[in-house]
């Protein structure tokens, strides 16, 4: 296998080295190979058909279990399958007390891990993931899912919950909190999302999701100070009853 040029380079593990009427072929990268892809994977475009392909080296030299759908090929195939089933995957922590869950978004560093040891601490809250959650319309209601991409904290739950708010962090000198409205909040949460960007109808369905999420549940700019006063205004606007 030779490197190839990109159709959609991710900047990270992964490019789409191919895009036509037959399907999609990625091409995965790791730097013990450098340029050269460790693995290769053809789908079709429903993403229920594939072959994986192992660079040689990678496959006969590896000193573990070779599992064909390891990371990041496992969250790439639920990405793309998301879109297409209608829900998406956030870049968030999610808290779940009393089976209502509160979902604190934001990229690296914004403090998602922080805010869910605060009320796991403080409260009777247990965490889906404190990195990365499946939202979508399940059983009738929009439930967050946990994944197996914890952050630092390393918690993750398989479990759902019903999804009570939706908070988007930003670190600050004192806590503060404003509603966003449904324009602004799916703009936000589109920035925090992984989608399949290199499929414009994927990319459709991701946006009317959040477009749906943003009108059907609060969406808050959460301005936090790291300390238990913040557990408060939390509680009281997505768990009122508590």
């Amino acid at each position: 296998m030779q490197d190839q040029p990109a159709v959609f380079d991710s900047g990270a593990t992964w490019r789409l080295i191919e895009k036509n009427e037959n399907g999609l072929v990625f091409a995965l990268y790791s730097p013990l190979f450098g340029d050269v892809p460790y693995k290769v994977v053809r789908f079709d475009h429903a993403m229920q058909k594939g072959e994986i392909t192992f660079h040689r080296d990678f496959f006969f030299n590896t000193r573990r279990p070779v599992v064909p759908l390891e990371y990041p090929l496992d969250e790439l195939i639920l990405v793309r399958k998301l879109a297409m089933l209608g829900g998406v995957e956030l870049h968030a922590c999610g808290v779940e007390i009393q089976n209502n869950a509160a979902l604190f978004i934001g990229h690296s560093g914004a403090g998602k891990s922080t805010i869910g040891n605060l009320l796991k601490t403080h409260t009777s809250a247990s965490i889906l993931s404190d990195d990365r959650i499946v939202a979508r319309e399940f059983a009738g209601c929009l439930q967050a899912f946990g994944t197996p991409w914890h952050g630092t904290a390393k918690l993750a739950q398989a479990k759902s919950s019903k999804i009570a708010a939706l908070f988007l962090l930003r670190q600050a000198s004192s806590n503060c909190i404003r509603r966003l409205g449904p324009a602004q909040a799916v703009a936000r949460l589109a920035a925090c999302s992984f989608m399949p960007v290199y499929d414009r109808s994927s990319m459709a369905n991701c946006l009317g999701f959040l477009e749906h999420l943003s009108l059907s549940l609060p969406v808050y700019e959460l301005g936090f100070y790291p300390d238990e006063k913040v557990v408060g205004y939390v509680l009281k606007h997505a768990f009122p009853s508590t």
